[in-house]
């Protein structure tokens, strides 16, 4: 177990909730047309208690701060409507619906994508074959 703060909570975590939101790209990822993604997930027990939400700020300051990334994408299980409010809540903006694989779940599903650009950025209208691209739903 290991003490950690985030936001505004302080708990004990094990290496699997650590592990539970994470934010990266490949590096160069940008220039060979590859992008920056948000991704999370939580046991049960944790579900509704806002880490997502508190942590994601956290992580996604971090990330503006110590990156130059002009934006970040996310993607849920359309399934999953709890994770996209938080999404909603971090100040993502929803795309076009996609299918994409779920470890968690086994196979491929239907997803909701969703892009934040980086604050003061205005990005143009996500269009073309790439646009509805799974970023890894939860």
């Amino acid at each position: 177990m290991i003490p950690i703060r985030l936001g505004r909570f302080p708990f004990v975590a094990s290496v699997a909730l650590l592990l539970c939101l994470a934010l990266g790209a490949l590096p160069g990822a940008a220039q060979q047309g590859g992008r920056a993604e948000i991704g999370y997930m939580f046991v049960r027990a944790h579900w509704g208690r806002g880490f997502a939400t508190e942590i994601g700020r956290a992580l996604l300051a971090h990330a503006w701060a110590r990156y130059d990334w002009p934006e970040i994408h996310a993607g849920v299980l359309t399934a999953n409507p709890a994770s996209a409010r938080v999404l909603l809540k971090l100040g993502f903006e929803e795309g076009a619906p996609s299918t994409g694989p779920s470890a968690a779940q086994g196979g491929e599903f239907p997803t909701r994508t969703f892009r934040l650009a980086r604050p003061g950025l205005v990005l143009p209208p996500e269009i073309g074959p790439d646009a509805a691209r799974d970023s890894g739903a939860t």
